[in-house]
């Protein structure tokens, strides 16, 4: 059994977004996993980082929150839409707030050398991201993934979490029909069900 905190990125609850969750959420709850989940669009926090790192960074309770659930957490899932090419504003506000030295990562501080691998605080949790794209999967992968690719290296992995996985769902509009959403969320129970 695994501890599985799903953070949600996208800002209105009605989302493709939300209900991937929510199957991705069902499928590990009937596997016996323990899931709790994170609303982005429902939490009170500022999401601009408005001080220097290197200050005294207070956290609103809600990230004060999510910190907790992250530490506890053996697996996190990050499901969000994938706009101009990368995550929304309100995601990546998140991560600036809550990805901070000495809770996700650490430089050391006794040596007179800077040492550019800092240590990486999350070690020991892996990671799924879902996102949603309205182009094609493949010109998706020709840009190096760009909505991901970030979120991976310099999100997670500097953070120690490994390994981190990816499902693009391509091609997702408004217009699209009910066979295809529902493909998409049977896919996404699936995933949760593996608790990958």
């Amino acid at each position: 059994m695994k501890n599985i905190l799903i953070i949600i990125g996208h800002t209105r609850s009605t989302s493709l977004s939300h209900a991937i969750a929510e199957k991705y959420a069902k499928g590990a709850r009937e596997s016996g996993n323990h899931v709790k989940m994170l609303n982005l669009s429902k939490m009170n926090f500022d999401p601009v980082l408005h001080d220097d790192l290197t200050k005294n960074n207070i956290l609103e309770p809600d990230l004060k929150k999510a910190q907790k659930e992250i530490m506890l957490a053996d697996h996190l899932v990050f499901v969000y839409p994938t706009w101009w090419g990368t995550m929304p504003s309100l995601l990546k506000g998140f991560i600036d707030r809550v990805f901070i030295p000495g809770f996700a990562y650490e430089y050391e501080k006794t040596s007179r050398k800077f040492n550019p691998f800092p240590e990486r605080l999350l070690k020991g949790k892996s990671a799924r991201i879902i996102t949603t794209t309205g182009g094609s999967r493949l010109i998706y992968m020709l840009l190096t993934n760009p909505g991901t690719w970030g979120m991976r290296h310099f999100v997670l992995y500097f953070s120690g979490v490994r390994p981190v996985r990816t499902t693009i769902f391509s091609k997702v509009h408004p217009g699209m029909d009910a066979k295809r959403v529902k493909k998409i969320l049977e896919k996404a129970e699936k995933l949760g069900k593996r608790a990958a």
